[in-house]
């Protein structure tokens, strides 16, 4: 898994996070989708590659964006426009 397939697949769980936490509407997320499906970019994890949610969270916490261990996400608002949210639950 390369780091631009990596950052793909990161976007639309981000996207995903942010239509739950009623940040954008799911048809952001459907275009951010079609225009990434559109450049090539993978959208899921190659099938031979799989770890559990405890596996992706400690791995999350060694991100950049975490601090003391605290996880931050930077998730969309609207099209091109993000903010960095905190005190997201697991």
């Amino acid at each position: 898994l390369l780091h631009g397939e990596a950052v793909a697949i990161g976007m639309r769980c981000a996207s995903r996070l942010a239509e739950r936490r009623g940040l954008i509407p799911a048809e952001v997320t459907e275009r951010q989708l079609a225009l990434m499906t559109r450049v090539g970019l993978p959208l899921e994890l190659p099938k031979p590659v799989s770890f559990g949610a405890d596996a992706a969270i400690g791995r999350m916490r060694l991100d950049k964006k975490a601090v003391a261990g605290q996880l931050r996400f930077v998730l969309p608002t609207r099209m091109g426009a993000v903010e960095t949210i905190a005190n997201v639950p697991e």
